[in-house]
């Protein structure tokens, strides 16, 4: 069997493969045929549809798309240039953060809950800790002046350990508040994007800054992550709420608390480690 030719298709069939399958799950939807030979002959191909065209795509990306973004210095330095990438993904996260925050804030007035309101200041103080790091710090200046950047590695744990408190303050308002709690259509998925968003990020700097020595890179990392958890948190919080049974009360205590109590127990001894280490290296470096 050739595989390449099963996998790549000619664009024609992709593009019929894709109509064929979108339209074939529509009418089944529609017409309450979830459960028919048609819907189960459909599902396995709107499975294989669906890779051929993320294949092509990539294909098309690779071969037409990103020759022509390569020649343009932005895009180019973007994904050779770690620092410049870091440094534009860190700015691009202080204004998604703000408006996440502000969202949270807005929603929390509006339904008089400071559950809303915790969760935005969560995401302020993470803008705040950001902003922190990029302040005074040029691009091509990463990673040349270690004592200035562990001297805000050590800043950024003793932030985490702060936040701390915050992750505390939301497991507890779950337990007061949690038979109470209503989420919107439109807050619920953004909660749920924004969790999305950062755990990606969070996986992202894991891999990618790992490699290089700077504590700048390596506090971004860190405050990825504590984004990524509290995000986490956020959003099983919001899924116990809207998907849960009639009486998940008990239920939700037992999953918020364990989870909360768990993400705790780690940004304390991140925050922790990133104190203990900016002091023996500031030490070192005088």
């Amino acid at each position: 069997m050739d595989w390449k030719k099963l996998l790549c298709p000619r664009w024609y069939l992709i593009v019929l493969f894709v109509f064929i399958s979108a339209v074939g799950l529509w009418f089944s939807f529609t017409h309450g045929m979830e459960n028919s030979v048609l819907a189960y002959i459909l599902y396995p191909f709107s499975f294989y549809s669906l890779v051929v065209c993320v294949i092509g795509l990539w294909d098309f990306w690779k071969k037409y798309f990103w020759p022509f973004l390569d020649r343009i210095p932005f895009f180019h330095n973007m994904v050779y240039d770690v620092k410049i990438r870091t440094m534009f993904f860190t700015r691009f996260s202080v204004v998604f953060n703000t408006l996440y925050g502000l969202l949270q804030v807005f929603y929390g007035l509006c339904y008089h809950t400071l559950w809303f309101i915790t969760l935005g200041v969560y995401y302020i103080l993470l803008i705040m800790i950001r902003m922190g790091l990029l302040r005074k710090v040029q691009t091509h200046e990463i990673g040349n002046n270690l004592k200035f950047e562990y001297k805000k590695y050590l800043h950024t744990g003793v932030m985490l350990l702060f936040m701390n408190l915050i992750v505390t303050g939301i497991v507890t308002l779950m337990f007061q508040e949690g038979r109470t709690f209503e989420y919107p259509g439109v807050l619920i998925y953004a909660i749920a994007a924004y969790a999305f968003y950062s755990l990606g990020l969070a996986i992202y700097g894991m891999i990618s800054y790992k490699k290089y020595n700077s504590p700048v890179l390596s506090a971004t990392r860190s405050v990825n992550f504590a984004g990524a958890m509290i995000s986490i948190l956020s959003l099983e919080i919001a899924l116990l709420h809207q998907f849960g049974t009639n009486d998940p009360a008990l239920f939700a205590d037992h999953m918020v608390g364990i989870t909360g109590f768990c993400m705790a127990i780690i940004l304390t001894v991140m925050g922790v480690y990133m104190i203990a280490k900016g002091k023996k290296q500031l030490e070192l470096l005088k």
